[in-house]
């Protein structure tokens, strides 16, 4: 009996079909492979971009009203968005989709954008359409800043001895914070119920002038003796307050100094931008002694950043012809306390519970108060909370 079996010859033909097969499997894994990871690239540029345009749009619930941010909320998302435009990730306007959502103070910004195949092009698959969205909001309750000036002001009462009742200190009136006292005075931040702080509805002629205070006159003044506080003869005297120096100063400010306490790192903390993390709810030690020549040279030296820089009464914004519209550097934030705290015996710490933010239109001479307007919202850091400043937002992506 014959028996007939494989011959090496065909065991090695059927191996090298196997084979072939198999390479031509692993060859388009391997090519789909090299594809996806393009198109991945592609899209997490995409995605990089849309983030960044997004946050930039809500940015401007910081530096607006509400009602005035739509503008320039879409013209920031827009202009980062064109930013990160590249020869490998080229953008343009008709690329970028954007919504702003006041109510909610929110960006949404949408990139369409197409990749290129490598191997898919012998499927006759030369481009893949990709797309990015992002969403960032601006939300209140921050409790730290960061380029915070050594300005510390009380947060504005009801003072019963206003003897106009426009609920703002004028001359020759002589406010001191005295809840205990016949009529008693009242105080309340705002976001609370009936506040007084700024920032709310509390002068009579919001609805005529400056509602919700954004872009009201304010006068800072130093308190008549620095070593008594509780001898302030204004809503708005200020207290000089000694800043960290751990984490250095940014700026050309010709003033410059070493340490913490006194009167050259307090003027180099007024014209340079402290980089320390202040935080609220927390004790800061004041400055000793008479600072008002300090004060004056430190804010000259800030103004000489952006000599032109003013009000504009009918756009109701800061303008300057170096920087975009309320973005001076003359545009500062200042820590504000509840007026008791000023009421405490001595006059050795303070306790801050909101950061706002000011635009310095003047100080004439060393004698004379710094001139100022309310801007309304700051910037803040760290994630928001419930104990947070009413008026300290960070932006943050949500989608």
């Amino acid at each position: 009996m014959i028996t007939r079996g494989c011959s090496p010859r065909n065991e090695r033909g059927a191996a090298i079909i196997q084979v072939a097969l198999s390479l031509t499997i692993l060859l388009s894994i391997g090519a789909l492979a090299v594809d996806f990871g393009m198109l991945y690239t592609k899209r997490t540029e995409l995605q990089r971009t849309a983030d960044a345009a997004a946050l930039a749009g809500a940015s401007a619930f910081i530096d607006y009203p509400v009602k005035m941010a739509t503008d320039p909320a879409h013209k920031r998302a827009m202009r980062y968005a064109l930013a990160h435009s590249s020869p490998s990730t080229p953008i343009s306007a008709g690329q970028v989709s954007i919504e702003v959502l006041p109510a909610e103070e929110k960006v949404r910004v949408r990139i369409d954008g197409t990749a290129g195949t490598f191997f898919a092009r012998m499927l006759d698959v030369h481009m893949v359409d990709v797309a990015a969205v992002a969403a960032a909001e601006a939300d209140v309750g921050a409790t730290q800043a960061v380029c915070v000036k050594p300005l510390a002001i009380p947060d504005r009462w009801l003072d019963e001895d206003d003897d106009d009742g426009n609920r703002i200190w004028d001359e020759p009136e002589s406010w001191v914070y005295e809840p205990d006292a016949p009529g008693m005075d009242y105080y309340a931040q705002f976001g609370s119920d009936n506040p007084t702080g700024y920032g709310s509805d509390f002068t009579y002629d919001m609805m005529s002038d400056y509602p919700a205070d954004y872009g009201r006159p304010i006068t800072i003044k130093a308190a008549e003796d620095t070593a008594d506080p509780s001898d302030a003869p204004v809503d708005s005297f200020f207290f000089p307050w000694v800043m960290p120096a751990s984490d250095g100063r940014v700026g050309e400010c010709r003033w410059q100094s070493e340490g913490e306490s006194g009167a050259d790192p307090y003027r180099a903390n007024l014209c340079n931008c402290n980089m320390s993390t202040i935080t609220l709810d927390r004790e800061y030690e004041t400055e000793n002694g008479d600072m008002e020549g300090p004060t004056f040279q430190g804010i000259q030296e800030l103004m000489k950043a952006d000599p032109d820089a003013h009000w504009d009464p009918v756009a109701h914004v800061v303008k300057s012809s170096k920087y975009a519209d309320n973005t001076s550097p003359r545009v500062i934030k200042i820590a504000t306390f509840d007026p008791a705290e000023y009421m405490k015996p001595g006059k050795t710490t303070l306790r801050f519970n909101n950061f706002l933010k000011v635009f310095v239109e003047s100080q004439p001479s060393e004698d004379d108060p710094v001139r100022a307007r309310f801007m309304g919202f700051t910037s803040g850091v760290g994630a928001p909370s419930e104990s947070g400043g009413t008026l300290v937002k960070v932006v943050r992506l949500v989608e």
